[in-house]
């Protein structure tokens, strides 16, 4: 099993989720800090951020999180996220969850992070969704559950995320939360070994891939070559019509 986490680190504008009305100076904290007058960017922020400006929250955050224009303070950070989260910021619910997974600027809680995790996967966040796969399969912050874990595996691997391609691969080998069915396996795992860069996932994918393949028979890898090809032309054709 691959598995990590992932944090939004990049300033944003509204993010996903419910926006706030329009605040002057907003955008111009956004211009600054995408420049690196971080100083700047404090002045337009802070006092949209005292009002409740979800944006202005997150950004303030990322911020704390990362000592950019203010001394590094984990804690405050994650207050930050926590406030702009409750108005239903996706990202810093996404941050939130991580801090919580991780027990950095707060107390680790397995389960306060699935909380979260759940609210922004249910968005449809691949990411999310990926952390909330690991969660029910390893059973942390609720009760294991593979036929959960491979749901929500499902749901970020159709969206093009090479670890959840690779991980619900492996439930279709294993049969570990959906039945057993080394195509679909061979599928992912091919999938997977395409859509990583190169590098050690991209790696075990192939790997993986190649090892099925080779105790399948050939009708079977037709098949799952056939499925890979058949997601490669609807997924492009996603893209192009975006």
């Amino acid at each position: 099993m691959i598995k990590s986490l992932a944090i939004v680190a990049v300033f944003v504008g509204l993010g996903l989720g419910r926006a706030n009305p329009a605040h002057a100076g907003f955008d111009e904290g956004l211009a600054a800090a995408q420049r690196g007058d971080f100083a700047a960017a404090l002045r337009e922020w802070k006092p949209l951020a005292e009002k409740g400006h979800a944006g202005a929250l997150f950004n303030l955050g990322l911020m704390y999180a990362d000592g950019r224009g203010v001394a590094r303070n984990d804690e405050w950070a994650v207050s930050l996220f926590r406030q702009a989260a409750e108005l239903d910021h996706a990202y810093a619910q996404m941050n939130l969850a991580v801090a919580y997974k991780t027990g950095k600027g707060v107390k680790q809680d397995n389960a306060e992070s699935v909380k979260w995790f759940r609210k922004v996967a249910e968005k449809g966040h691949s990411g999310a969704q990926f952390n909330l796969a690991i969660a029910y399969l390893k059973g942390l912050g609720v009760k294991r559950d593979p036929a959960q874990a491979a749901e929500w595996f499902a749901k970020a691997a159709d969206k093009g995320l090479n670890i959840a391609q690779y991980n619900l691969g492996r439930a279709y080998e294993t049969g570990d939360g959906v039945p057993k069915d080394e195509v679909q396996a061979l599928k992912w795992y091919g999938l997977a070994a395409i859509t990583f860069p190169p590098g050690a996932g991209r790696d075990a994918a192939a790997a993986a891939r190649n090892n099925l393949s080779s105790n399948m028979e050939k009708p079977q890898a037709r098949e799952a070559e056939a499925q890979v090809r058949s997601w490669i032309r609807r997924h492009s054709a996603k893209s192009k019509r975006k």
